[in-house]
């Protein structure tokens, strides 16, 4: 039974292919970066290296966290799992975006390079979910890596 079709997603379950973009996931894996795969996915062709250091920087200026949501990973409680600490972080974003209701086109793709920068580089939440024991130690959550690209 086909549930949809996409041309972003192709699964053939009997013969085990999972491929994006016409891309099997195992190449993606093995040659190509997040960053790659997810211009892949939003854009429709793997970016040239121009393309690629230019949406590396727009991930990057996303990457920041409102210093309110480093105030609120501070204060988990000291049980939190990473994954409950993760969970709340990421639903927690959207009180601080100022756009939130807008759902345009532009601010919809704005709104598309937060999570992803957020998840993959310190201090984005993954980077403060990644330093949560240490964080509640030393009190510290990691300054951004203006150098991580």
């Amino acid at each position: 039974m086909i549930a949809a079709d996409s041309g972003i997603c192709w699964i053939d379950g009997e013969a085990g292919v999972l491929a994006y973009r016409g891309i099997d996931i195992h190449e993606l894996a093995e040659h190509s970066t997040f960053e790659e795969t997810t211009y892949l996915l939003w854009k429709g062709l793997l970016p040239n290296r121009l393309d690629l250091r230019d949406f590396q920087t727009q991930l990057a200026l996303a990457r920041t966290l409102d210093p309110r949501i480093v105030e609120m990973l501070r204060g988990y409680p000291k049980t939190a799992t990473p994954m409950e600490v993760l969970r709340t972080a990421v639903s927690a974003l959207s009180f601080y975006d100022a756009a939130e209701k807008d759902n345009s086109h532009d601010a919809n793709v704005r709104k598309a390079y937060n999570p992803p920068a957020r998840r993959v580089h310190r201090p984005g939440v993954s980077g403060a979910v990644c330093s949560d024991r240490q964080a509640r130690v030393a009190a510290h959550i990691p300054e951004r890596d203006r150098a991580a690209s």
